[in-house]
């Protein structure tokens, strides 16, 4: 009786433990699209995402540098995670559909490290793809120095790409097709086909921050390179602050993409409280 009374207290306990451990992975409302979070044993935080149950985007580092010494990239430990769920239409003031839908779910993980920073990783799931962006909160500072991000985006495959040279001063260059594994480094969006999958790899949500580019770092990974300002620095921030969503919008077909509203659903709601002025016109004329 004593043997079988200790093996069930060490089975509750197993049991346990494995409750203890956060559930880290999300699902678009479908299912077919699945994004991961794990953090290693350095505590830095990694993320992959699969379609139809074949990894996309493999394990991918997560994270920022900044200038003074505070720790955003590493040492983090998962003190938790919650989720939630939208499903809800919305009506643009102007725009190629009026009425959108909102349809994602959500995992929110709070992070800390040592130095007391707390670090909330939050992902959407949506049936046309997946985000993330990173929420900041550093106790006694006022300001954070970004001189680097660290987000990967690391390719479990090769595949066919279109994009234009990563260039921070203009956009007017000629669109190339290229393996994946052949870019050096693109502006977004960052198009591809891999097995038979589109995506296209952009951001929204795009206030007070500065835009990213995306520069190869091996064969298959590429890395978030942010435009500088005129002293090198990336970014100067408050210690509480909200990063862009980093975005994957994901189709079957090519044209999956052009209909996917992820993108503006991610965006804030627009501001102008009285948007009956606003008629849709057409206009003739140069750009310069």
């Amino acid at each position: 009786m004593k043997v079988k009374h200790l093996v069930v207290a060490f089975l509750c306990m197993l049991g346990c433990c494995a409750c203890s451990s956060p559930k880290t992975e999300v699902k678009s409302p479908d299912g077919h699209i699945k994004m991961t979070l794990t953090v290693d044993e350095n505590g830095t935080p990694f993320y992959n995402v699969s379609v139809n149950d074949s990894l996309l985007i493999e394990n991918s580092k997560m994270g920022f540098v900044e200038g003074n010494g505070v720790i955003l990239g590493g040492g983090f430990r998962i003190e938790k995670t919650t989720f939630d769920s939208k499903d809800e239409t919305w009506t643009q003031p102007w725009g190629e559909n009026k009425i959108l839908r909102d349809c994602h779910n959500e995992m929110t993980a709070v992070l800390k490290n040592d130095d007391g920073v707390l670090l909330t990783l939050r992902f959407r799931a949506f049936d046309d793809g997946v985000a993330f962006r990173y929420e900041w909160e550093v106790p006694d500072l006022d300001s954070l120095t970004v001189t680097d991000e660290l987000t990967e985006f690391r390719f479990a495959e090769d595949g066919v790409s279109w994009s234009i040279p990563g260039n921070f001063n203009t956009y007017e260059l000629l669109y190339r097709e290229l393996p994946v594994s052949a870019v050096e480094n693109a502006n977004t969006p960052f198009t591809f086909r891999v097995d038979g999958t589109y995506g296209s790899i952009h951001e929204a949500a795009l206030y007070d921050f500065p835009e990213m580019n995306l520069y190869r770092t091996d064969s298959l990974a590429f890395k978030a390179e942010l435009a500088p300002l005129p002293d090198g620095i990336k970014a100067r921030i408050p210690s509480k602050f909200m990063t862009a969503w980093r975005t994957i919008q994901v189709g079957d077909k090519a044209v999956d993409l052009i209909n996917s509203s992820l993108i503006l659903n991610l965006n804030e709601p627009s501001k102008i409280a009285d948007t009956s002025w606003i008629k849709p016109q057409k206009y003739i004329g140069v750009w310069w």
